[in-house]
């Protein structure tokens, strides 16, 4: 079975028989051709198909050459496509500069020879790949400096708030201490520092998920898991913290469901959504868990009785990055978004959906769906 690679060339000349020639000398197991009779529609298929050549006449009927590669050279989408000149009237040298500075790689002198052809089609190919590495190493280098600024811009402010917040409550706690302090104010200064250290840490696991995250360095590795015992276990990590608020949590676990998931991707979004809810919930209210199986899918919902989001909120909810577009806690305090944009990252992973359904001060249901999943044994 033939594997090899085709390259697709487009041949833009108002003479059939000069495209007719060059379709004849490349090899047809090589070269798809694509045909256009003048600029403007040249440039127009230019724009839908891409092509990883272009043979360009310079007089034509509505758009000549030059006119043509100066307007693929101004769209981002064919820009970089190297542009073949051929001509059999502008021959002279200065019209060959003429032919480059507008964006041409090479020129082709009519009537075209077949292995001058097969020369200039092959150098402007090695073009072509040098221009995609090129490319996807900028795309790479744009992705680690984006990381990198959301990391310093979230450690020079997101992250030392909380920890300037925390040094002033062990200052304050050490002056109590000096003067004597009752055990009723340090447990208080006590709960004050945990829920700051919590913060703290919460914010970092959440810049440590994302970055790797943003790297590639998650793949999506399920494994059969009893859904009861699971969603118990990290739930259990956020019991202490809901009932630091006296909030009730509320899980029925599902009897005898097996699902395949991923762990990792899993736990950490159920813990993101539950630490969520119990941030924007008030103080004695309510969060309820529920997992069910809808015909292979694994249905996920946790519902509180929190603050609520407003439209405009709940549209930002799973791309902000950025500290102004994240509601505020009942405490007061924003954070930063990352948790969501990893879990809505991680559902993608699996293939799944996230949303939510919420009303301001009426409180917020969040849906996780993961398809395909459950386990007949």
């Amino acid at each position: 079975m033939n594997t090899q690679k085709k390259y697709t060339v487009l041949v833009i000349d108002d003479e059939v028989i000069h495209i007719k020639k060059i379709a004849s000398i490349l090899p047809k197991e090589t070269y798809q051709i694509f045909r256009a009779p003048d600029g403007e529609i040249g440039c127009e298929l230019a724009i839908k198909r891409q092509p990883d050549i272009i043979i360009m006449d310079w007089q034509m009927p509505k758009r000549n050459g030059i006119e043509s590669i100066k307007f693929l050279k101004n769209n981002p989408l064919t820009q970089d496509i190297p542009v073949i000149m051929a001509t059999g009237v502008m021959i002279e040298p200065e019209y060959l500069a003429i032919a480059l500075e507008a964006g041409a790689v090479d020129f082709l002198q009519k009537p075209i020879e077949p292995t001058e052809l097969l020369a200039r089609v092959n150098s402007a190919l090695i073009l072509s790949k040098a221009m995609q590495s090129i490319r996807e190493k900028n795309k790479e280098l744009e992705k680690k400096t984006e990381i990198q600024d959301r990391l310093m811009a979230i450690v020079g402010h997101d992250l030392k708030s909380p920890l300037y917040s925390l040094q002033g409550t062990l200052s304050i706690a050490r002056q109590f201490g000096e003067k004597g302090i009752s055990s009723e104010e340090l447990f208080h200064f006590l709960g004050q520092i945990e829920e700051e250290f919590d913060s703290v840490i919460g914010l970092i696991n959440g810049l440590l998920f994302w970055a790797l995250n943003k790297q590639d360095a998650f793949n999506h590795s399920p494994e059969k898991v009893n859904i009861s015992n699971f969603f118990e276990t990290s739930i259990k990590l956020t019991k202490i913290q809901a009932k630091k608020k006296e909030i009730n949590l509320k899980y029925t676990p599902p009897k005898d469901l097996w699902a395949y998931l991923d762990i990792n991707m899993v736990n950490f979004i159920v813990r993101n959504l539950l630490s969520n809810a119990i941030k924007f919930t008030p103080k004695a209210g309510n969060i309820s868990i529920e997992v069910t199986n809808i015909e292979k899918y694994l249905l996920i919902s946790i519902e509180d009785t929190g603050t609520g989001m407003s439209e405009e909120q709940k549209e930002k909810l799973f791309g902000a990055i950025d500290p102004s577009k994240v509601n505020s806690d009942t405490y007061g305090r924003k954070g930063t978004g990352l948790g969501m944009a990893v879990a809505y990252d991680f559902v993608d992973k699996m293939s799944g959906s996230i949303w939510v359904e919420s009303e301001e001060g009426k409180g917020s249901t969040f849906f996780v769906k993961l398809p395909n999943c459950i386990s007949k044994d």
